[in-house]
């Protein structure tokens, strides 16, 4: 053997433990003319906090963006005034310029609840377990069809009729 084998290489032991690392830390950092108030820790937005309520970033959200539309809506509003007659708006509301005693537009306000509300009761029939979930998901599918449908089918019926009466 050579005297290059016999040589090993060691890690020296360290004269200080860890303990006396963090209490030398801890009297420079006591002596240090600014004094910190703050710790390290993980960020909020980060998925190790264990931070999990954001209600209130969502509703500072809600209100920043209600605030931001109130302030469009105020200046629309000193730039160009009221652009709209309330007065006009009733009349194609009710149907009084056609002179009919059928109200279309009313018709057809009310009837955009009809869906809305046929999908609520579908919904609480599942809740309640009243309805099993395949007949529930064709019922809703169903319930979207005639939604995309009825406007076409109105539609092709009024140029029927239109182009009978003509």
């Amino acid at each position: 053997m050579t005297e290059e084998n016999h040589l090993r290489l060691r890690r020296a032991k360290s004269a200080a433990g860890v303990e006396d690392m963090q209490g030398q830390e801890y009297r420079n950092r006591r002596w240090q003319p600014d004094k910190p108030c703050h710790k390290h820790r993980d960020s909020l937005f980060s998925w190790s906090s264990g931070f999990d309520n954001f209600t209130g970033f969502v509703n500072w959200a809600f209100l920043l963006l209600f605030m931001g539309g109130t302030r469009l809506f105020l200046e629309n509003l000193l730039k160009y005034g009221i652009r709209v007659d309330p007065e006009q708006w009733l009349i194609v509301l009710t149907g009084r310029q056609e002179g009919e005693a059928e109200h279309p537009s009313l018709y057809l306000l009310t009837y955009a609840f009809v869906p809305v509300i046929f999908a609520l009761v579908i919904e609480k029939s599942l809740a309640h377990e009243i309805i099993p979930e395949t007949l529930g998901v064709y019922i809703q599918i169903f319930n979207i069809l005639i939604v995309i449908v009825t406007p076409m089918i109105s539609v092709h019926f009024l140029m029927l009729t239109s182009s009978v009466l003509k």
